[in-house]
């Protein structure tokens, strides 16, 4: 039975018996022909029909995907009619990854992969802001390995193992960590990490070269690929390695960029220590806020402090801070905080444990690769007035309480953001040309260089508020727990606690690419989560509003 025959029936028995039985026809017909527009489109318009807008609009995007012919004009038409103010933004997402784990199990990956390039690419900004999550991400970047692998020959593709995208982002997290171990320059036995991966999920050289891409710095692909080849060529059958170098080779001619990877690091360990506490469980009531630390002694502390739920993550930024090269003298504490119900009772918990001269607060998805970073920061307070730094911010805060919403030359970060299907360097007012290929500083640093010579290039400026992605203070201050009941707003707040109390605070711009520091980015779309968001923007605006330089 052709696709026409489905499409006919349908229409007759719309006039017939009603829409239902033509939904019904027509859904039948997109079982035997998933890429059939037509039959889409006629599902978009029966669903509306039914008074389902979401379901609708949703057939209608792939129907708009599927089509190449004048078709598309009426398509695009209909979708636009919706006015998407009107729809329930979960209940889309919903309906969408159950369509496209349909078409999964139907095998339509090749269309399949061109409507989800489609939506994430898209100027629509009802998708970009409250459909095209993190799933999504991970769906197309499962449906763009199966496309490599189709172009191989193989019948056996990743998208017939991972309709799950949860359970993908679980292995994608996983070697997201094995090349970056690489790019950054870990030790050779860190570097191990991705032939254990590898032999465990029993992947395709393709698996490989699509998780690298959207794992690395296009900038590093190439280098990261060859060398993770070299790592492969051992334990692995020539053709693991062999595809991979000739993706490699292809990356460098079409991308025109080819930077090596951090240089390979001795091993090492500056013996931290790690205390975990349960906020649960752990109670602390002696206040002790606004002192001096006591930095600039002949001694040094300094305490990195997370809030965390996510022991996978935590382990690998440990694995980061051992690296540090610290000066001479200096000791280092990690808190790690479980539990806390919200980010400033989780940090208050740990400052009053800590007695350190400095404290960096850093966000549990947050890795620190440059491995002079803890001294430029203890030197940077050392030697400046600065009480805080941080590297992402705003010079003037928007009425909005919105950092990110100012003027864009007010805008500033320094660091990479891994937002799931790229590597973003958002490295704003670059301060010079050190790169990792030509020798950068902190690759030809010594322990004799600390702290002094280590701010070689680096830089400060002065901002209304930072970003609490990571944020290094040598002032005890409390942070607002009695206002900030969530994981919102914290850090805003406590930019002004600093300011109140005329503190400075700055941005530390590290002349190094991405700054010396990775974050992860969350692109999921959580309706409670704006909710509370918004909740929190709206008490800092009532308790800082006498504060705002608006």
């Amino acid at each position: 039975m052709e696709s026409s025959s489905y499409i006919l029936d349908a229409a007759a028995a719309e006039k017939t018996y009603g829409i239902k039985e033509a939904f019904s026809i027509a859904s039948a017909g997109y079982e035997a022909f998933p890429d059939d527009y037509e039959l889409v489109f006629m599902l978009g318009g029966y669903s509306f029909c039914m008074g389902n807008a979401e379901m609708a609009y949703v057939y209608y995007l792939l129907a708009e995907s599927l089509c190449d012919t004048e078709d598309k004009a009426l398509i695009t038409e209909n979708k636009l009619a919706i006015d998407t103010d009107t729809l329930d933004a979960k209940t889309v997402r919903d309906i969408l990854n159950n369509i496209i784990s349909h078409r999964f199990s139907l095998r339509a990956y090749e269309k399949t992969y061109s409507f989800v390039s489609d939506l994430l690419f898209s100027e629509n900004q009802f998708l970009f802001q409250k459909i095209c999550d993190q799933w999504l991400r991970y769906c197309l970047i499962i449906l763009e390995i199966t496309a490599c692998e189709k172009n191989r020959g193989l019948t056996d593709y990743t998208a017939d193992h991972y309709n799950d995208w949860e359970a993908f982002g679980m292995v994608l997290e996983e070697f997201k960590f094995a090349f970056r171990r690489i790019w950054f320059g870990f030790p050779l036995s860190g570097q191990q990490y991705l032939k254990i991966l590898a032999a465990r999920y029993l992947v395709s050289p393709e698996f490989i070269v699509i998780t690298c891409k959207y794992t690395v710095h296009p900038y590093y692909l190439s280098d990261t690929l060859r060398c993770a080849a070299r790592l492969l060529s051992d334990d692995f059958p020539p053709l693991m390695s062999g595809v991979i170098m000739q993706y490699a080779d292809w990356f460098m001619r079409t991308h025109k960029t080819n930077y090596s990877v951090m240089p390979v690091s001795e091993s090492y360990d500056n013996g931290m220590d790690v205390l975990f506490l349960d906020a649960a469980e752990t109670d602390c009531k002696t206040p002790k806020c606004d002192m001096d630390n006591g930095a600039g002694t002949d001694h040094c502390t300094v305490s990195y402090i997370m809030c965390a739920n996510n022991e996978k993550y935590v382990s690998e930024v440990l694995l980061y801070l051992r690296r540090q090269r610290l000066p001479e003298n200096c000791k280092m504490t990690v808190y790690v905080v479980y539990h806390a119900v919200s980010m400033a009772s989780g940090y208050n918990l740990a400052m009053h444990l800590s007695h350190a001269d400095c404290k960096i607060y850093i966000h549990q998805d947050t890795f620190i690769f440059d491995i002079y970073y803890t001294a430029k920061i203890l030197s940077a307070l050392d030697h400046t007035d600065y009480q805080m730094l941080g590297l992402a911010g705003s010079v003037r805060m928007p009425s909005s309480g919105r950092w990110w919403d100012s003027r864009q030359e007010n805008i500033h970060l320094y660091l990479y953001q891994d937002l799931v299907i790229y590597i973003y360097d958002s490295t704003t007012d670059k301060r010079g040309p050190v790169t990792f290929e030509t020798g950068s500083t902190s690759a030809n640093l010594t322990d004799a260089d600390c702290p002094d010579t280590i701010l070689l290039g680096a830089d400060y400026l002065d901002t209304d508020c930072l970003d609490g992605v990571l944020l290094a203070t040598k002032q005890d201050v409390l942070w607002r727990e009695d206002l900030f009941t969530n994981f919102h707003f914290y850090d805003i707040s406590q930019s002004y606690e600093f300011k109140k109390r005329n503190f400075r605070i700055g941005l530390f711009i590290n002349p190094v690419p991405g700054g010396g520091v990775l974050h992860e980015v969350s692109v999921s779309k959580d309706g409670e989560n704006d909710m509370a968001y918004e909740a929190s923007r709206k008490t800092f605006l009532r308790a800082y509003q006498a504060d705002l330089s608006l």
